[in-house]
């Protein structure tokens, strides 16, 4: 009892599992059906929009499948933009059409009078060759015909629930399930070494000396090498028609289409169509865009960009002339400065990830015979274009006078311009940060 119960909970585990997994999931069923369950932040909701959209980061994959397809009438093709992924299912029209035109077998001559009743046919015991061989290709068309009706249900799509289930109580799967189901004795539709056995039966029935009673030497020899070329052409024809069904059922229970996020916008559109040209059809014929894949906003972590920066500093001396001598006052500057900035991205944040904050370290270009000016702070960047942080540093501002001068000295002889005594340093400062142009120099 526990392992029954543990296994039940198991298939129920993997059973949500894989559906958990997929983005899109399709339920192809009548016009009235065919839903599309879509995940959505975890939690799947049922609805068949026109279309849905998902916005992931490059590189990631959509994931969309078709939960019951029925790849035996029906192409399931993914078209994003002007590229489509074609079904590669075989066309069973002409599989159908194959099967439907091997020959109905003949009944067999009537016995002559006298025939021992262990050498009629339906009795292999002791059957004659040619009784042995039509009773085998009886059986074969029985199997065929087997294969021909399950082949024809696999067209009424199961119940939303069995689908879910993976049963293969109805749909396609019971199609697999019924055609692998057929017997694989000898001489049978799934016996491996069939064609080997049909024409080994078929050679016997050439050989039956019974098939020629009443024949002249010649018609006898004629029918012979008649039937020696006919029966295996025929069993050839029938196997090649039982190999396609085969290989027709060989397709997935659940189709997957794993469709990869690029740098453009996509647009994922669902086209099924039938596949004959049988007007009657059970399940619903889909053309519809489903979803829209938008890739998030690439930014790399580490990047070299153009900076100019506003610094602030207070109690900065200002030194003038005046009467031919040196003055000064104390002041609040502001400073423009151009120079690059080292940004680090730690997150992003928008609908798109099309923002993001970091912390960058900047230098500015020399200044007043000071070597520059470095400085740290927090940035914010919409995309490329517009980039604005602050923080602090230090930047080139006057210090004193050089020579010794002091305020209120005369101005030397041999000075014509204030700023050539002035003493410049490096004073702690706030920094205004922003781009240039939205220009970016590397990016790593």
């Amino acid at each position: 009892m526990k392992k029954i119960f543990f296994s039940v909970c198991l298939c129920i585990y993997f059973s949500i599992t894989a559906f958990s997994q997929e983005d899109i999931t399709i339920y192809h069923g009548t016009s009235n059906q065919s839903v599309l369950f879509l995940k959505e932040k975890n939690a799947t909701i049922s609805s068949w929009r026109d279309s849905t959209v998902f916005i992931r980061e490059k590189g990631t994959q959509i994931e969309i499948v078709v939960l019951n397809p029925d790849p035996l009438h029906y192409t399931y093709n993914i078209k994003i933009d002007e590229f489509e992924i074609k079904d590669e299912s075989p066309d069973i029209s002409d599989l159908l059409g194959a099967l439907n035109a091997i020959p109905a077998l003949v009944p067999p001559p009537a016995p002559a009078p006298g025939t021992p009743k262990s050498f009629l046919p339906g009795n292999p015991a002791g059957a004659t060759g040619y009784a042995t061989y039509l009773q085998t290709m009886r059986l074969l068309e029985a199997d065929i015909n087997i294969a021909k009706e399950a082949i024809r249900q696999a067209d009424e799509p199961e119940s939303k629930s069995q689908a879910f289930a993976f049963s293969s109580d109805a749909g396609y799967r019971l199609t697999q399930k019924a055609i692998k189901g057929i017997p694989a004795d000898r001489g049978r539709f799934n016996s491996k070494k069939l064609l080997e056995e049909l024409n080994a039966d078929a050679q016997k029935a050439v050989d039956d000396i019974s098939l020629y009673t009443g024949m002249n030497t010649a018609d006898s020899a004629k029918l012979k090498e008649l039937l020696s070329k006919a029966l295996p052409l025929l069993n050839q024809q029938i196997v090649s028609a039982i190999n396609e069904v085969k290989k027709s059922i060989s397709a997935e229970a659940v189709q997957r289409y794993l469709i990869p996020v690029t740098d453009k916008n996509q647009k994922i559109r669902l086209i099924v169509k039938k596949k004959d040209g049988d007007d009657e059809k059970h399940r619903m014929e889909i053309d519809k865009l489903i979803c829209v894949i938008i890739p998030e906003y690439e930014r790399k972590v580490l990047e070299l960009i153009p900076m100019a920066s506003l610094t602030y500093a207070s109690g900065v001396p200002e030194y003038g002339v005046k009467d031919g001598f040196i003055t000064e006052q104390k002041a609040n500057g502001f400073k423009f400065r151009i120079g690059a900035m080292l940004l680090y991205n730690i997150g992003s944040f928008g609908k798109y990830k099309e923002g993001s904050w970091g912390v960058g370290l900047g230098y500015s270009v020399p200044q007043k015979n000071v070597l520059g000016s470095f400085s740290g702070g927090l940035m914010v960047s919409y995309k490329h274009s517009f980039r604005l942080g602050i923080g602090g540093g230090y930047s080139s501002y006057a210090f004193g006078l050089k020579n010794n001068l002091q305020p209120k000295d005369r101005l030397p002889a041999d000075i014509d311009n204030i700023e050539k005594i002035v003493d410049y340093r490096e004073k702690l400062s706030f920094f205004i940060h922003f781009s240039i142009l939205g220009i970016t120099i590397l990016k790593k």
